[in-house]
């Protein structure tokens, strides 16, 4: 079979992110299988190009009426969602020369539905963070979040296929936009489980080291986040906070977007702020080794479908404390493989990261737990064939 993806990025190690992880994963698992794996991306490391990593120019707007109707559209973002014509005529491009079987993209800006005007091969949309679930719980979201919510309703109203990482993404989608396609089934993300832990990492041992991988927003929590830090700071004056993730920024109440350094040094004292280390974006490789050295993972998002952050610390025997925001709580279950808390409920957060800085035996339950889960449930081999079906169903008129 011949699958194609969409992704914005490429390759994993150049644009780490969620979609990557879960496309690199799939790709390798399904070329394992025998499969040819088309990859169109929109920005690409020139030595990731090859045979079948095609990188998508983008031709929005070339002509003087598209042009003129750019300059006169009030859509906000027109843009960004002409872009889906591109994908589409590479896509097309690539089934001339080697038809493809089925296509598998993304339910961002709606762009599936250019893929489906072409009517040459079947599109499956995966989602992977609907717009009205991610941006459209934040205060003071605009008119172009708006829109962006509207096309891609617009888009998987056409859709025959729909899958999703978690239940309640998919049941929510499914809701909001009172959608019943042909068939919308949950299969969780696949993850390769290291064959070897790097080494220093021990539940008994470093329990005053806190992790946090994401980007300094409110959408992954960074606020809550640093609240709940300092909530924990007052009472454990050796506890250390290590920050990994790019500097997005936090709007204060005047709606200025602050940065680290200028938005803990509004909000926290200097007693809390010496112990936080802000290293800013870092590899997978640094990832893993700042992994190996602390105690818990924090996962504080406002919402997540299934966090990859989550699953990685598990399947490196790090025990994870999260907000039970959107999918988390399908991932980490209270008590079972990982600690949580209601979403915002930061005292309940740090009450429960408590519980692992002074507990060694359910720190060591909680990291055995979480790594069977993902050996078990993520397991790269058992999604890769479960998409399969969804794949051969897609197949079938």
């Amino acid at each position: 079979m011949h699958i194609a993806y969409f992704v914005s990025g490429w390759p994993l190690s150049a644009r780490a992110s969620g979609i990557v992880t879960y496309i690199d994963i799939m790709k390798r698992e399904l070329e394992l299988m025998g499969h040819e794996v088309s990859i169109l991306c929109g920005e690409v490391n020139p030595e990731a190009c090859d045979a079948n990593v095609h990188k998508v120019e983008d031709e929005r707007f070339g002509s003087l009426w598209d042009r003129l109707a750019e300059r006169l559209s009030r859509t906000p973002d027109r843009a960004v969602y002409a872009y889906g014509r591109s994908i589409a005529k590479a896509a097309a491009s690539i089934h001339a020369r080697k038809p493809i079987d089925v296509f598998e993209i993304e339910e961002s800006f709606g762009w599936s539905r250019d893929l489906q005007a072409l009517n040459a091969f079947p599109v499956v949309v995966r989602l992977h963070g609907p717009t009205f679930l991610v941006q459209g719980r934040l205060v003071g979201a605009d008119d172009s979040v708006d829109h962006k919510i509207e096309r891609e309703g617009a888009a998987l109203k056409k859709t025959r296929i729909i899958t999703a990482p978690s239940r309640c993404t998919l049941d929510e989608t499914l809701a909001r936009y009172a959608l019943h396609p042909a068939v919308a089934q949950t299969i969780p993300n696949p993850y390769v489980v290291p064959e070897t832990e790097p080494s220093g990492h021990s539940t008994k041992t470093a329990v005053n080291e806190l992790l946090f991988v994401g980007r300094l927003d409110l959408v992954k929590g960074a606020d809550w986040l640093l609240q709940t830090f300092a909530l924990l700071a007052k009472r454990h004056p050796d506890l250390r906070l290590t920050f990994a993730g790019p500097d997005v920024g936090i709007p204060d109440a005047d709606g200025q977007i602050l940065k680290f350094a200028p938005y803990v040094q509004a909000h926290f004292d200097e007693g809390v702020r010496n112990r936080i280390q802000f290293l800013g974006q870092q590899t997978p490789d640094q990832i893993r080794a700042l992994r190996a050295r602390r105690t818990v993972t924090l996962v504080t998002s406002r919402w997540e479908n299934q966090p990859y952050v989550a699953l990685e610390a598990m399947a490196q025997r790090c025990p994870v404390v999260a907000f039970a925001a959107g999918g988390v709580g399908e991932v980490v279950q209270h008590e079972r493989n990982g600690l949580s808390a209601p979403p915002g409920d930061v005292a309940e957060l740090a009450r429960q990261v408590e519980r692992l800085l002074v507990d060694a035996d359910l720190r060591d339950q909680l990291a055995e737990e979480g790594f069977r889960y993902v050996s078990d449930v993520h397991n790269p081999k058992r999604v890769a064939e479960a998409m399969l079906g969804i794949y051969q169903t897609a197949k079938t008129p």
